[in-house]
């Protein structure tokens, strides 16, 4: 793995997973002993989704590839 990843951790406003999914970040990262620039974002409109290719929450992001490899070439964005 790489010595300096970017993640990027997108939630809607409320989303019962955010906790979890941080804490999965924190136990995946620690373990490989990588250095990670975490960034938190809320989505709280439909602009907000559409500009950040917002499939759902939450959404992960490595190096600004979704982990979930079903997402590519989606645009379905949404909120709610």
């Amino acid at each position: 793995m790489a010595d300096n990843i970017t993640i990027e951790a997108l939630f809607a406003p409320g989303c019962e997973s955010r906790d979890a999914t941080l804490l999965m970040i924190d136990k995946v990262t620690d373990s490989q002993g990588t250095t990670v620039a975490l960034k938190e974002t809320t989505i709280s409109s439909i602009q907000e989704a559409t500009q950040a290719r917002f499939l759902g929450s939450p959404s992960v992001r490595v190096d600004g590839r979704d982990v979930e490899i079903e997402s590519e070439g989606k645009t379905d964005y949404g909120f709610g």
